[in-house]
């Protein structure tokens, strides 16, 4: 069988992006070293970005999205405790908030 048509769920994309996420490598560079298509990588990328921004469950349950963090519940003054926040887009993009 060839290694580009080997068919995977949501959740077996959904770890592949983890990996790729920790690898450090380039998207095109990831899917080389581990002989996948980059189209269908980045096909399953998006569809999966986009499923947990919505809040969306694919596969029944398998893949959840992350925790809505409230930012007006952080402290607002300079007098209380100072913040940060780093938000990791992927890629190396990185958003930075902070406070204090």
């Amino acid at each position: 069988m060839n290694q580009f048509r080997k068919h995977r769920s949501a959740t077996q994309w959904q770890s592949i992006l983890n990996d790729f996420q920790a690898s450090g490598l380039s998207a095109p560079k990831f899917c080389e070293q581990n002989a996948i298509s980059y189209a269908s990588f980045a096909k399953w990328r998006h569809k999966l970005s986009a499923s947990t921004r919505l809040g969306t469950n694919l596969n029944s349950g398998h893949l959840t999205a992350e925790p809505f963090l409230d930012l007006s519940t952080l402290p607002s003054s300079s007098t209380d405790k100072p913040w940060h926040i780093t938000l990791k887009l992927g890629d190396g993009v990185e958003l930075v908030l902070s406070q204090g």
